[in-house]
Parts: C-alpha cells; sequence; structure tokens
C-alpha cells in the first residue's frame, strides 16, 4: 500500500492543518514535501509509490 497506512480520520485533520501551517510559514504552496514533512513531525510514515 502506497502513502499513510494505518492513518486514522483524526490523524488527516491534524495532517492537513499542519501542513497548510507549515506551507503558509514557509510562504511555499502545500505540496508533498511539505506534508511529508508535517507526517514526519506528526510521527506518521509516509510510503512513497514504487516506480
Amino acid at each position: 500500500m502506497d502513502g499513510f497506512p494505518d492513518i486514522t480520520p483524526r490523524d488527516i485533520k491534524m495532517l492537513l492543518r499542519l501542513g497548510l501551517r507549515m506551507a503558509a510559514h514557509r510562504d511555499t504552496a502545500p505540496d508533498l514535501d511539505v506534508f511529508t514533512a508535517a507526517a514526519r513531525f506528526r510521527g506518521l510514515q509516509y510510503i512513497p509509490s514504487s516506480p
């Protein structure tokens, strides 16, 4: 499975909020890099898709 296995609806909500705050603080558009960093901060493991 790619992405975030074992993610809960609450984790999704908190990841979205944190990712948007991080993007605003960095003055960038919210992208995968921002959400990956937010996931690491929240203790979630991101598994990228295999080529």
